[in-house]
C-alpha cells in the first residue's frame, strides 16, 4: 500500500515504492514513460495517465489500460 493508504496496482510502482518510496517511483515512471511513448500513441505525458500530480498522482480511470498497452506489468 501507498503512504497514502492506497492500493499500488503495478509491479514497478510496487517495486519502486517499497525501494525509496515515491522519490523511486518517480524515477521509475519518467523512464516508464519514455518506453510507453514509443509504443502506446496515446501516451504523451504523465497527465495522460494521472489526472493531477504531486503530491498523490491520482490515475485516470483509463490509466491501467495505458500502462499495460504500452508494456507495464
Amino acid at each position: 500500500m501507498s503512504s497514502s493508504g492506497e492500493s499500488l496496482k503495478t509491479q514497478l510502482i510496487n517495486d519502486a515504492c517499497t525501494k525509496d518510496g515515491q522519490d523511486e517511483a518517480k524515477k521509475a515512471m519518467k523512464k516508464f514513460l519514455a518506453l510507453a511513448k514509443a509504443k502506446n500513441p496515446s501516451v504523451t505525458d504523465c497527465k495522460s495517465c494521472h489526472s493531477v500530480l504531486s503530491p498523490n498522482y491520482p490515475l485516470t480511470p483509463d490509466a491501467l489500460e495505458k500502462f499495460v498497452k504500452s508494456g507495464g506489468k
